[in-house]
């Protein structure tokens, strides 16, 4: 090998290398469209918030309109069709939520995440989703950093209040199969703790919305 040859392999090597290292991410950098809060093994994909909510007052489907009392939904004895809980799940759910409402006439949560664009050092990003349980969870564990980041890059913090995730109650499982006809989604209360104080609500609340993605 000469010198010039050697030389650019050494260049290249160099730069692919530097690349590599580049590509190495930490909880809190502002990239991807937003903050990210999650990480895998790698260092290199994971998972980021927006930086601001998209949305409060929205409910989990269309149809119910809440009117501030107690409601009794209409009979509906289907299988829940976004059960699906863990890292990457809520984008799951988010598609099986929208094939399920099938209009998007009125803003529901899965629908308002699904229609999010933000755009960043000149990349687009559109490929939101509502947070599955535990992806909801992880934004409420490092809720501390994100408001900070998020603050300093013209979004805002989470608010104390409840925010949807994208995660239906099972209707086949103890007790809901007796008490709920796939009324109820998981939603988490900022105010009050972790995956523990998340609880079934009815779909018609008036919750915020914070959508994540995954890179």
């Amino acid at each position: 090998m000469n010198k010039s040859v050697l030389f650019s392999f050494l260049t290249f090597s160099f730069l692919f290398s530097f690349g590599q290292e580049k590509l190495q991410y930490k909880i809190g950098d502002f990239v991807q469209g937003g903050v990210i809060f999650w990480l895998d093994q790698t260092g290199q994909h994971g998972l980021v918030c927006a930086t601001s909510n998209q949305g409060s007052n929205i409910p989990w489907d269309t149809e119910i309109d809440f009117k501030g009392d107690a409601q009794f939904p209409p009979d509906r004895d289907t299988k829940s069709v976004a059960i699906y809980d863990g890292v990457y799940a809520g984008k799951k759910n988010t598609e099986a939520i929208l094939k399920f409402v099938n209009k998007r006439d009125k803003l529901f949560a899965a629908l308002i995440c699904d229609d999010f664009v933000m755009t960043q050092d000149s990349f687009v990003y559109d490929d939101w989703y509502l947070p599955s349980r535990e992806e909801l969870n992880m934004l409420y564990l490092n809720r501390e950093i994100i408001n900070e980041v998020a603050n300093k890059n013209g979004g805002e913090s989470f608010d104390r209040k409840s925010y949807w995730s994208s995660t239906d109650v099972d209707c086949s499982e103890k007790p809901y199969c007796y008490i709920d006809k796939v009324h109820l989604a998981w939603g988490h209360n900022f105010s009050l703790g972790g995956k523990t104080k998340q609880s079934p609500s009815k779909k018609y609340m008036p919750y915020l919305v914070r959508a994540i993605r995954s890179f």
